[in-house]
């Protein structure tokens, strides 16, 4: 009798053991030892908080950098990002592609997140809007090679040039 209920609950003991292994090796793709995340935001951003919370949850052991925009040189390592981004194509022109884009445009900026692994730039992340873009962007930053800018919309664009790549990395390196 005891034997019959013990085979009854190999299912059950075989399901736990791989859940927990399961659990395991996700716990171990989300650990965060080698990754940074350098936000711009501001302290009263409801989403720049939401996503400290996030990251806090999400990926354990990483670093995260919060550089609120009040400070002068923090806003300005925040705007020669954002030119960046311009240059390349990555944001939508103003209206005047020789004029500073306006402040209520900026807004919508924030939080921008670079994302790096192993000290190098894997991405650039504008809001925090959807979580599951998010953790799509975790996975793919730590399987893959490439640096990507990524829209509010989950629109991934490479940054192909090297030197546009460099200049960012070192504008969100400096930062943290």
């Amino acid at each position: 009798m005891v034997m019959l209920k013990l085979l009854k609950a190999l299912p059950l003991v075989f399901t736990i053991s791989i859940s927990i292994y399961l659990f395991a090796f996700i716990t171990n793709l989300t650990q965060g030892n080698d990754l940074t995340f350098v936000i711009y935001g501001t302290e009263y951003c409801d989403t720049c908080i939401e996503l400290k919370e996030f990251l806090h949850r999400e990926v354990r052991g990483a670093r995260i950098v919060f550089l609120d925009l009040i400070d002068k040189n923090n806003s300005a390592r925040f705007m020669e990002v954002v030119n960046l981004l311009y240059e390349i194509g990555a944001l939508p022109q103003t209206p005047c592609p020789t004029c500073k884009p306006p402040m209520e445009r900026l807004r919508v900026l924030i939080p921008l997140t670079g994302i790096l692994k192993g000290g190098e730039l894997k991405a650039i992340i504008i809001g925090f809007y959807n979580q599951t873009l998010w953790k799509e962007t975790l996975s793919l930053v730590i399987k893959s090679n490439t640096t990507y800018f990524i829209t509010p919309l989950g629109i991934r664009i490479t940054i192909n040039d090297h030197q546009v790549k460099e200049k960012l990395e070192s504008l969100i390196i400096g930062s943290s």
